[in-house]
C-alpha cells in the first residue's frame, strides 16, 4: 500500500489521488456501468446496466450465480435481482436512509455543490470503513500479543 502525505503533495498530485479515490469508490456513473461486465439482465429490462448504475450500484458478485450489487454510497449489499425490479425501489425500500437514494436524481442531474456534498459524504463513509478495519486488526493483533505474553509469564 502507498500512503502519501497529502499536505506535502502538489495540485496535480491530490487531483491524481483524488481521481484514483474516486474511481475505487465508484462515485462516477460511468465507473458503477463499467463494473456490470456479466450482468445478465438485458437493456430492456428493468435492472439494465444502465438503470443499476444510475441508482447507485456497481456489481459485487463473483460467478454466475451471484448478482450482488453494492450501493456507491451506503454500502448496502443487494442480490436476488429480476428482471422486473426496479432498482431506484429496491434500494429505497432496503436502504430508506442513503443520501444518495434520498436525492433521487441521477449523476447528470446533480449540482456542483450537490455533487461535491455527496462526494464528501461517500469519502468520509470510506475512510471511516477503512479506519474501523484497521482498528478491528490492531486490536486483534493485541489481543494476540496480550495472550503470548500471559502464556510465557506463566511459565
Amino acid at each position: 500500500m502507498v500512503t502519501m502525505d497529502i499536505s506535502k503533495s502538489n495540485s496535480k498530485e491530490r487531483l491524481s489521488l483524488y481521481n484514483h479515490l474516486m474511481k475505487k469508490m465508484k462515485f462516477m456513473e460511468e465507473d458503477r456501468i463499467a463494473s456490470f461486465k456479466n450482468w445478465q439482465y438485458s437493456e430492456s429490462d428493468k435492472c439494465s446496466v444502465q438503470k443499476m448504475a444510475e441508482a447507485g450500484f456497481f456489481y459485487t458478485g463473483h460467478g454466475e450465480d451471484d448478482d450482488s450489487a453494492t450501493c456507491f454510497v451506503c454500502g448496502k449489499v443487494l442480490d436476488g435481482w429480476e428482471s422486473n425490479d426496479d432498482p431506484w425501489e429496491e434500494h429505497e425500500k432496503h436502504a430508506p436512509n442513503c443520501r444518495f437514494v434520498n436525492t433521487h436524481l441521477i449523476q447528470d442531474d446533480y449540482s456542483v455543490e450537490q455533487l461535491f456534498n455527496l462526494a464528501e459524504v461517500v469519502v468520509k463513509a470510506h475512510l471511516t470503513k477503512s479506519f474501523n478495519k484497521k482498528l478491528v486488526s490492531i486490536n486483534n493483533t493485541a489481543d494476540e500479543v496480550r495472550d503470548i505474553i500471559k502464556n510465557q509469564s506463566s511459565y
